[in-house]
Formats: C-alpha cells, sequence, structure tokens
C-alpha cells in the first residue's frame, strides 16, 4: 500500500505536464487504454491515479464524459484516505466545472484542494490551487479578486524559486490584464512569463508568453510587431507540436489579417483545430464570434444577393454558436461581446424585434457587470473618457484657427491655459503611476505580513487548546485522587477495624479465645480477611477503570456463576437469609469482573441494612425482557433513603462515607459497561435494585 501511493503520488507530479500532450495525440485510442487499464486495476492509489489520466483524457475530447472517472476517483481516494488523491482530484473536478460555466462550484472544489495542500505544506500545488481561484473570479470579470489571488500566488512562487511556476502565474497575470486593455501591463507579465518560461523550460508558458506580447503590441496600435510575436509563437507551439496552445496566437493572429477571406480562412484554421483539441475553451468562444462577425462583414460587401444570403446564414450559424457557448460558460463579459455582434446582424436584416430583445440584455449584463466590487476600472473609464473630451474639444479648437486663419489674443491665451492644464494632468498622471506602483508594493508586503500574522495566531490557538487540554485533564486526575481515598477509606475500615478488635482481645484477654469459642473467632477473622483481599481487588478494578486507558473486556458468561460467586462470598453464619434462584440457562455479555463487583458490593448493602430485622430475607432473581437481561435484588430492611439513592445518578463525591460510597462504585462501574441502575424503595418494606444489562 505504502510502495502504491509513492509511486501513484509521483506520478502525479508529472500528470499535468504529460497528460494533455498524450490527449492531443492519441485521444479515443488513449482513453481506451487507460479504461482497460482501471478495469483492471485493484482498489489502491494506482487505480485513483489511473481514474484521474482517464477523466483528464475525456477533457480534451468530451468533458462531459470526463466528470464520471474523476468523480469515481475522487471517492475511492476518500475511501483510502489518501490526502495527496483527494486534493488533486478536487482540483481536477474544479477545472471541468469552471470550463463548463460552474465558477461557483469550481471554487468550491479548489477551495478543498488548497486547504488539504496547506496542511501538507505543499508549496507547489497551493499555487495551482490559487492560480485556479483567480481564473474564476476572472472568468466572472471580478478583477480585483482575481489579481488578489494571482499576486499572493507569483508571491508563494517567487518564495519557492520555481521558475515554471513563475512562468504560469504570469500568463495568468497577463491575461487578466489583457481583459482590462492595460497594454503596458499585459507586455510587461507577457515578457515576464517568457523569460521564466525559458529558465524553467516550460514551453507551454513560452508560447502564451509570446502570445500576450502580441496582445499588447495589436493594443498599442503596432500591428507588424503584433504579428511578428503570433507568428513567433505559433512556430514554437509547431516545432513542439503543442497544438492546444497554438490555437490561441492563432486566433488573434487572423483578427490582423485586413483581408476579409484570408483573415476567415485562418480562423476556420484556428476553429478547426481548436474544434478537436479544446472544443469547450474561451479562446474558441471568441474565434467564433470573430468568425461570425468576419462572416457578416464580408456579406455586407457583396453584390450577390445569393452570396449574400449564404454568408448571412454562415455569420448567424457562428454567432449563435458563441452565443451558445458563452451562455453555457456562465461568461457574462463574453456573452455581452457575442451579443453586440448578434445586434448588428438582426438590425442589418431587419430584424428589429430581436435586435432590442438582444440590446436589452447586454444592458442588464453590463448593469450587472459594473454592480461588482470593480470600482478601479470604472474610474479608469471615466478618466479616458474625460481625456476623451477634452483631446475632442482641442481638435476643434484647432479645426476652427485653421478654418479661420486667424487668431486672437483670447484665443492664444486660451491655447496657452490648454497646455498648461494639459502639462498638469500629464504631471498629475506621471505622480499617480508612481503612487500606484508604491502601493501596489505596499499591499504586497501587507499581505505577506497578514499571512505570517495568520500563521502565528494558529500555532498560539493550538498552544492554547494543548494547554486548556492539560488544565481539564488535570483536574479530572485530581477528581478521581479524591473519589479513590474516599471510597478506600469506607470499603476497608470495617474489616481493618475488626482485625484490630480480634489483635487488641487476644493480646488482653487470650482466655476468651480459647476452645470452640476462640476457633470460631479465628474463623470469623480468616473469612474477614479473605473478604477484605476481595475488597481491595474489587476497588484495585475500579481505580483502574477511572484511569484513561483502563477498558472493559466484555465475555459472555452465566448469570449462575455471579450467583455461585456471591454464595461463596457470604458462605457462613449470616443474621439474612440470602436465596439465589436457578439460572443456568441465562447468560450476558459483559465484563464478569465488573459486574461482580457491582453484585458483591449491592449484596454486602443489603445485608448491612436488613440485618437487624426480624426474619431478613434478601433475594437475587434473572429474567429476560426483550433482548435485556435483568438482574434485581430485593430486601426487606429498612428501605434506602432517597438522597442516598442519588448518588446512582450524581457524579460529586461526598466526603462522608455513610451517604454512600458503596453505591458510587456501583454507579460508575455501571456505567462502564452500559448498565443500568433503577432502584424503588419504601420506607419499612425494602428496596429492589435492578441491573438491566443490554444484549450483545
Amino acid at each position: 500500500m505504502k510502495n502504491n501511493q509513492l509511486v501513484a503520488a509521483a506520478i502525479f507530479g508529472l500528470l499535468a505536464f504529460s497528460l494533455p500532450a498524450r490527449a492531443q495525440e492519441k485521444g479515443l485510442q488513449l482513453i481506451d487504454s487507460l479504461q482497460s487499464e482501471v478495469d483492471r486495476s485493484k482498489e489502491d492509489t494506482l487505480k485513483v491515479m489511473r481514474l484521474g489520466m482517464l477523466g483528464g483524457a475525456w477533457y480534451y475530447v468530451d468533458i462531459t464524459k470526463a466528470f464520471q472517472p474523476t468523480n469515481e476517483s475522487l471517492q475511492l481516494a476518500q475511501k483510502l484516505h489518501w490526502a495527496r488523491g483527494i486534493a488533486y482530484t478536487e482540483n481536477n473536478l474544479g477545472m471541468m466545472m469552471s470550463d463548463t460555466g460552474n465558477t461557483a462550484g469550481a471554487r468550491e472544489h479548489f477551495e478543498i484542494s488548497y486547504a488539504i495542500y496547506v496542511r501538507m505544506n505543499n508549496k507547489f500545488n497551493m499555487v495551482n490551487n490559487l492560480l485556479n481561484i483567480g481564473r474564476t473570479y476572472s472568468y466572472e470579470s471580478n478583477f480585483p479578486r482575481a489579481m488578489e489571488y494571482f499576486f499572493r500566488a507569483l508571491t508563494l512562487a517567487e518564495a519557492i524559486k520555481n521558475e515554471a511556476k513563475m512562468a504560469n502565474v504570469g500568463n495568468n497575470i497577463a491575461s487578466a490584464y489583457t481583459k482590462q486593455h492595460n497594454a503596458e501591463k499585459t507586455w510587461e507579465y507577457g515578457a515576464y512569463t517568457v523569460e521564466h518560461a525559458e529558465k524553467g523550460g516550460d514551453r507551454s508558458s513560452m508560447v502564451k508568453g509570446l502570445e500576450f506580447m502580441g496582445v499588447a503590441k495589436t493594443e498599442m496600435g503596432d500591428t507588424l510587431a503584433a504579428i511578428h510575436w503570433f507568428d513567433s509563437a505559433v512556430a514554437f507551439g509547431r516545432r513542439n507540436q503543442l497544438l492546444v496552445d497554438i490555437t490561441g496566437p492563432m486566433s488573434e493572429r487572423a483578427l490582423l489579417e485586413p483581408d476579409l477571406v484570408k483573415r476567415i480562412s485562418l480562423e476556420l484554421d484556428a476553429d478547426q483545430l481548436m474544434e478537436k483539441v479544446t472544443p469547450s475553451s474561451a479562446t474558441r468562444l471568441s474565434t467564433l464570434a470573430g468568425i461570425g462577425n468576419d462572416f457578416l462583414q464580408l456579406a455586407k460587401h457583396t453584390e450577390s444577393p445569393v452570396v449574400k444570403s449564404d454568408l448571412l446564414k454562415r455569420a448567424e450559424a457562428y454567432l449563435d454558436k458563441a452565443r451558445s457557448m458563452a451562455s453555457s460558460r456562465n461568461n457574462p463579459g463574453r456573452l455581452a461581446e457575442v451579443l453586440q455582434r448578434m445586434i448588428e446582424l438582426e438590425k442589418y436584416q431587419g430584424r428589429y424585434k430581436e435586435a432590442l430583445a438582444d440590446r436589452e440584455q447586454v444592458i442588464a449584463i453590463n448593469d450587472s457587470l459594473y454592480s461588482q466590487e470593480n470600482k478601479n476600472r470604472i474610474a479608469g473609464l471615466e478618466t479616458k473618457h474625460a481625456v476623451a473630451l477634452k483631446d475632442t474639444d482641442l481638435a476643434l479648437s484647432q479645426l476652427r484657427l485653421a478654418d479661420q486663419r486667424k487668431t486672437t489674443v483670447g484665443l492664444i491665451a486660451g491655447l496657452g491655459v490648454f497646455a498648461l492644464l494639459g502639462g498638469l494632468l500629464f504631471w498629475q498622471s506621471r505622480s499617480r503611476k508612481r503612487a500606484n506602483a508604491a502601493l501596489q508594493t505596499a499591499n504586497g508586503l501587507l499581505a505577506m505580513a497578514n499571512v505570517q500574522l495568520e500563521h502565528a495566531n494558529v500555532q498560539l490557538e493550538h498552544a492554547n487548546g494543548q494547554l486548556g487540554q492539560a488544565n481539564v485533564e488535570l483536574a479530572e486526575a485530581n477528581r478521581v485522587k479524591a473519589r479513590f481515598f474516599g471510597i478506600l477509606s469506607h470499603d476497608l475500615r470495617a474489616p481493618v477495624a475488626g482485625l484490630l478488635h480480634f489483635l487488641t482481645l487476644q493480646r488482653r484477654a487470650p482466655e476468651m479465645l480459647a476452645g470452640e469459642e476462640g476457633e470460631s473467632y479465628r474463623r470469623q477473622i480468616a473469612e474477614s480477611a479473605s473478604n477484605l483481599l476481595d475488597t481491595m481487588e474489587g476497588m484495585l478494578l475500579w481505580s483502574k477503570e477511572q484511569m484513561q486507558d483502563f477498558q472493559p473486556k466484555p465475555r459472555e458468561t452465566s448469570v449462575s456463576e455471579f450467583f455461585e460467586y456471591l454464595q461463596k462470598f457470604f458462605d457462613g453464619p449470616q443474621p439474612v437469609k440470602l436465596l439465589f434462584p436457578s439460572a443456568s440457562e441465562l447468560r450476558v455479555y459483559t465484563d464478569p469482573n465488573y459486574l461482580q463487583v457491582i453484585m458483591q458490593n449491592l449484596t454486602a448493602n443489603a445485608v448491612k441494612a436488613a440485618k437487624r430485622i426480624p426474619d431478613a430475607r434478601i433475594e437475587w432473581t434473572a429474567r429476560k425482557e426483550g433482548n435485556s437481561t435483568i438482574l434485581s435484588i430485593a430486601d426487606n430492611g429498612p428501605g434506602i433513603a432517597a438522597d442516598q439513592a442519588k448518588v446512582l445518578t450524581e457524579a460529586s463525591v461526598s466526603g462522608n462515607a455513610r451517604d454512600g460510597f458503596g453505591l458510587h462504585i456501583i454507579r460508575d462501574l455501571a456505567r462502564a459497561i452500559n448498565c443500568d441502575v433503577e432502584v424503588r424503595a419504601e420506607s419499612g418494606k425494602g428496596s429492589v435494585f435492578m441491573l438491566k444489562l443490554p444484549p450483545h
């Protein structure tokens, strides 16, 4: 078992890197092979690993069929209590849910996986979990929360000095900045990704880093540079057989082609590849929307009614497919983009009612997005809008000056004011950038300090918990000690007093112990010593029962054995008549030592209570009541007082032996063997104690 766990753990470490390539190359052939291995596997950690690989293979072919083997992998890992397997499979389920649009459910799985890896101090996989949680927020356009998790992952990756992980985190941060249209930051983290991917030998991250550098150049308006970086990404990916990774740069490169026919051809090539390797990816969603839009633009420039109709049908088909995918992925931002293009198509076809309905849906989506905690993005858009208005005013002023070919002192002064304002705005912008950079650094340091403080608090809480448990155990030990000495005083006082009396009589008046009377005293003192030894053995058993690690050892015993023991123990002249019925057919499943001490103490108490009553009688009986066995002892003594009977239900230790220390023994030993004790007493008419023993 242990060797299997080591083998499976080693394979899990390589699985994230090898499985996508194998799935792309072999497809259903790989799935059939893995299914055959699963069917032949035992219920061990290797089967957990193989089920996980089977789910991963389906992930790249048909994600809907990936859930069943992955769930089976999780159930088996939980059954085997294999923490690493549980964490790995929870992470895989999160990725599948995320790619099918259930981002909230995906986060639950990622957070379970993260908690397990934290307990294992597995920082490598903690980085993966933080990235995956950040991606779910990014899909929901909640960029502040996404960036929080991405930078936590980056801090951890840099702390463990793992170049491949640093590259992986870098491309996720670049992706988030791309969605926020921040070209400078996209370029910065795209270059960061390429640098560390090259050092760490992470070929997949290398392709993504080159792609984000191309995206940044596209945003900056440098089309030639963007084409260079996209072509570099595709060429590198093809050389290394990274078919999944090159779909993104292929799609981005197609968008830069000015000729619509060539662009559509490039987009169709990219979609054909994505349909094979990543049919449900966000990149394919964008590509489908782009193809639909390009067919629409081509239709607008086509004169032939037949060709135009065919192009419009194709545009609608691709946009419908993109719309359906965006809805199923629960990606409101992408859905709004697709609907904008769908509105343009519907208006061009004269379907104004449908266009109006889609427009209302876009407004609702935008309202929902802007109601989130994305204040920074809104502020950025408002600033851009204000700058655009000022640029427009300046352009209009320049046009009026060019048209009039004159200028006045007032206009010159106005231009001077505008220039001054522009300089102030530029200076203010530079100051804000420096302040934001400083704030970002301070936030990073603060986050690290919070993590350290949280760790220290956890250690302090753990130490306090251990101290509290030690105090509880100490108090319990003191309570047991007090109870033990009280009971010891009670059960040893009478036999020892009798022995001392006999020895004193023998020393002072030895003539009184001669003959038959002396022999009788010696027999009684021998019996008393024997009873004292039995009592001490019972006391030792009880004191051990109070210890933390002492447990009863039940076995099946005949009831008649207990009655025979009592007859032998109380054999000899007694002031009370003892009756024991035949109970050879009854058997109980309990610890015989515990039950024997209980019955001995009950009998001794009954003898003590009834010995001064004329015609005193004590009778033991045994019977079945349902599945339980009832043992009862009845006497015709004065009856036990109510306050003494409470000892059987109260856990406090009394300082007066006459209040019932013997009943304390009965109560504690009965609880240890799950025996219920009931008392029925009436003043002047005796008492009945019933022991109810549970079935086996």
